[in-house]
């Protein structure tokens, strides 16, 4: 329970973020997906340790 907040944190950020992203889309030519797959890929490194591995065969630390 205490990677609540940061997780709601993430998620509402990610939503807020999704209300300028046209905007941000249009000025730079670049798609949403691109954009989010960036910003989750940063977000994994960064927060390595509480986040579960992707790969399913490796067991948490």
């Amino acid at each position: 329970m205490d990677h609540y907040l940061p997780v709601i944190l993430i998620a509402g950020l990610a939503s807020l973020g999704m209300a300028f992203m046209p905007a941000v889309s249009k000025r730079t030519g670049i798609s949403y997906a691109l954009i989010y797959v960036a910003i989750g890929m940063l977000t994994y490194l960064l927060t390595e340790d509480w986040l579960p591995s992707p790969l399913p065969n490796q067991i948490m630390k």
